[in-house]
């Protein structure tokens, strides 16, 4: 036996032999050559990865490693050893490549693998297992949802709800659930099994679902049964009417779209004011009121938008009609009177406004609240023009003070005015 040979490199030997004659024999003939060689080195850990064309429902790994060091002789196979859930699966696979595919796995458990090698001198020793890999696949379709619309706890009945049991997972959790509708496609991504689907348009409707993981997106669900959609009228219209000079009427109309469901009732507000329910609102009970209104229409999803405010303005206050004396010609008193300056004494000319009605009136002039004579003047009056009167006066207090005059009238007119005004000094 020799030691210290090199694994690896052939070796041949010959032979001669030796007695008591001095000379040895001639050398024999070489033998046929031999190659020493050792364990191949360890594998270095495999490496393990759920297999990218996985089927819908997973189960498949690939497993793959490194061809270790042959130590002086031709690697002639490897073992593969599968472990579920930490315990040996199996028996171990004979393999010649460095890859394998393990199929038909639990995809909801989680496997590790470890790998031998061999030469002529022997098998080596497992390498270190490979990472744990858990062969998920996609979800299973989940089942077929149920559908009904929302009601009470203050949501709109018109909304639906969609529910489902959860789907098979399929080894990888489920990150979320994708609803659609039909018609339009409009789709909704959620995290549980319902989901409230607003923002339909009003319609009827049915609902699928599909369910995510790390592995893909299912097939869909069977579709729910048919539901109606429907959602909140639109603002109603808001209009304003003049009932008389101090009062006034808005009226509510329908709403552009009821939100396929009929409009149930009318509500509104008058700004700063009162509220309530109803299509006709009627305001007002005197002159230059002010009244903002506006309303929402109702039906079983709840109410709509307030509409903008209208507004009703109630007339402005007539002026009253209103009467007052300036001076009028010059004229002197005569025989009857002590004022004879026609520059100074002139008589009392009545004036009325635009708002005084026309007609015959009797008048009694006065300044300062005393009486000028006891004559009365029986003129007739236009609105907007004046008339003279017989009374004359001058400067009843000289050139001290000016006085205030007036006259009485008879019949007086609802509402009149008779204006005291200064009588300037001549």
């Amino acid at each position: 036996m020799w030691n210290g040979l090199e694994n690896g490199t052939a070796y041949s030997v010959r032979v001669r032999a030796n007695n008591l004659a001095p000379d040895p024999s001639d050398w024999g003939e070489y033998s046929a050559e031999e190659i020493p060689a050792g364990l191949p080195d360890v594998p270095e850990t495999p490496s393990a990865v759920r297999a990218a064309d996985s089927p819908l429902n997973g189960g498949s790994i690939d497993v793959s490693w490194k061809a270790p060091f042959e130590n002086g002789d031709a690697i002639k196979g490897y073992t593969l050893q599968r472990y579920k859930n930490g315990s040996r699966d199996g028996a171990a696979l004979s393999l010649t490549a460095t890859s394998h595919q393990a199929t038909g796995l639990d995809n909801e458990s989680s496997y590790t693998f470890t790998v031998t090698a061999e030469n002529k001198a022997g098998r080596t020793a497992e390498s270190a297992a490979s990472a744990a890999v858990v062969p998920y696949g996609r979800p299973e379709a989940p089942p077929r949802p149920s559908v009904q619309n929302v009601g009470g706890g203050g949501q709109d009945s018109g909304i639906p709800r969609v529910s489902w049991g959860a789907a098979d997972a399929n080894g990888s959790p489920i990150t979320k659930y994708t609803v659609t509708a039909s018609p339009g496609g409009a789709k909704k991504d959620v995290d549980g099994t319902s989901v409230d689907f607003t923002g339909l348009p009003a319609g009827n409707y049915t609902f699928t679902v599909t369910a995510t993981n790390k592995g893909g997106t299912s097939t869909s669900s069977p579709a729910s049964g048919s539901i109606s959609a429907y959602g909140k009228p639109s603002e109603p219209g808001v209009s304003v009417s003049r009932l008389s000079a101090t009062s006034g009427r808005f009226s509510i109309s329908a709403p552009s779209s009821n939100g396929g469901n009929g409009v149930s009732r009318y509500n509104w507000q008058i700004e700063g004011g009162s509220s309530g329910s109803g299509q006709t609102v009627d305001v007002g009970n005197d002159y230059d009121q002010t009244f903002r209104l506006r309303a929402q229409a109702c039906n079983a999803a709840g109410c709509g938008p307030w509409s903008g405010w209208a507004t009703h303005r109630t007339d402005p206050r007539p002026v009253p009609p209103t009467i007052w004396v300036t001076r009028g010609p010059g004229k002197a008193t005569g025989s009857w009177g002590d004022c004879q300056n026609t520059s100074v004494c002139t008589v009392f000319r009545v004036n009325a406004n635009a708002t005084f009605p026309s007609g015959t009136y009797t008048f009694a002039c006065y300044y300062d609240g005393n009486r000028i004579g006891s004559f009365t003047w029986t003129e007739h009056l236009s609105a907007g023009g004046y008339v003279d009167l017989g009374c004359i006066l001058g400067n009843p207090y000289g050139t001290r003070a000016t006085a205030k005059v007036y006259v009485t009238i008879s019949p007086a007119p609802s509402g009149i005015v008779v204006e005291h005004r200064d009588w300037p000094i001549r």
